[in-house]
């Protein structure tokens, strides 16, 4: 094991790449600018259970029930309870969460979760995580960066996986680089959606690669929806665009809700009232997602509205930047005005089918990140619990790519 390429440069591959060691040279492609892809968007945060009356079989249940119980439970298990080490890592190499007062982490309240559990930095805390780990990541030279670079297939050597074709998007040069491994770590499908959250980056290919090398590929049917993407005053019509086209809508974070945030109607009534669920606007993303359908079809309005007027102005201002700047940016002023939003396109749960150290069923392919299915999200996935993935998964296979790289030997998932 000498050299592994990874597909991505997210939270996903760069917690592969960085856990890989200094022996192993590595070679890392991004499509475009290397943060180009969803980890920096990302606004709520890393799901742990550290609270002081927090558990990891409280946030297991919790992942368990958001999923319909359709999850791995195995995968859940490992998952979580790794959650708090992979937390100690980022603070050891520059992750900087909100804290409290007292010095403690700040945990934020999301939907679907029993108590408060997400550790955010402000709203922007995919964008910092980014940050820290693409700047540990460079520290060390085993690893090359290729942005603007896409791959366009997967080299076979005796049906096990040996490198890959890839093209620059700027010179159109195309080369052949041959690895040891290969590691998909190219996140959603969003971009294939009218309506979404993701970016323009979030095609799938990842997942078609895999399909060409004869990977499986399984629950891609199970693609989450977030019920509160901003939609603009005067953009009546962000539903009835055609298929083809690719709309952007900016989400607005959920833990907005969890600070006190209403979901209402144009006329004031709860969207998600407590006889529908007991966690109203709070319950997970798949219920609110199919009350806002409802309230808009029955309003004969194209958004419903996330109602924060209530919130205390400063720590509204404080605690979500990103929210109140991409607001006012849109003409809306969210300290007085109500924020129209609507639901959109967020997150795959299904992916490449893999085992608990990312490999798949083709030797020497791997995945991680939201292009992989561990069974971690099940039918739905528990708000907060994707960065957590991508780097409890990262971290998972590239031990075990270290761990053949010491035993000279390759192994694949047996399906």
């Amino acid at each position: 094991m000498n050299r592994v390429i990874i597909i991505g440069t997210g939270v996903a591959g760069l917690s592969v790449a960085r856990t890989l060691t200094p022996y192993v040279d590595v070679l890392m492609f991004s499509k475009g600018a290397v943060d180009d892809g969803a980890t920096p968007l990302a606004q709520g945060g890393i799901a742990v259970p550290i609270g002081p009356t927090d558990s990891v079989h409280s946030h297991v249940h919790d992942t368990l029930r958001a999923g319909h119980f359709t999850n791995n439970v195995w995968t859940v298990a490992a998952v979580i309870g790794d959650a708090k080490n992979r937390l100690n890592d980022l603070l050891s190499i520059g992750f900087h969460p909100d804290r409290n007062a007292d010095g403690s982490i700040n945990l934020a309240l999301e939907g679907g979760h029993s108590l408060p559990r997400v550790v955010h930095a402000r709203d922007h805390s995919g964008r910092h995580l980014h940050d820290v780990l693409l700047a540990d990541v460079r520290k060390h030279d085993s690893v090359d960066i290729m942005p603007y670079s896409s791959v366009e297939s997967l080299i076979q050597n005796d049906s096990a996986v040996s490198g890959a074709i890839a093209r620059s998007t700027l010179t159109h040069e195309v080369r052949y680089y041959t690895a040891d491994a290969v590691v998909i770590a190219s996140g959603g499908i969003g971009a294939q959606f009218p309506l979404t959250t993701n970016p323009e980056s979030a095609t799938g290919d990842g997942i078609q690669l895999a399909l060409e090398v004869g990977a499986r590929v399984s629950n891609v049917d199970k693609v989450q929806w977030h019920p509160t993407a901003l939609v603009p005053d005067g953009s009546s019509d962000v539903h009835d665009r055609p298929p083809h086209t690719h709309v952007m809508m900016p989400l607005i974070t959920e833990a907005l809700r969890g600070a006190g945030a209403k979901l209402v109607d144009v006329n004031g009534n709860d969207v998600v009232p407590l006889s529908r669920h007991p966690q109203g606007c709070l319950a997970p993303r798949d219920v609110v997602t199919a009350a806002c359908w409802e309230s808009m079809k029955n309003t004969n309005k194209s958004c419903v509205y996330l109602d924060a007027t209530g919130l205390n102005k400063s720590e509204l201002l404080t605690k979500f930047p990103g929210v109140v700047h991409t607001c006012m940016v849109n003409g809306i002023d969210p300290t007085v005005q109500r924020i129209p939003v609507a639901p959109a396109v967020h997150y795959l749960c299904g992916g490449i089918t893999t085992n608990l150290n990312g490999a798949t069923n083709v030797e020497g392919l791997y995945a991680v990140g939201e292009c992989a299915d561990t069974g971690l999200h099940g039918s739905n996935r528990l708000a907060s619990n994707s960065l957590l993935e991508g780097l409890v998964m990262g971290h998972r296979c590239g031990l075990f790519l270290n761990s053949l790289h010491r035993n000279h030997k390759k192994e694949y998932m047996v399906i």
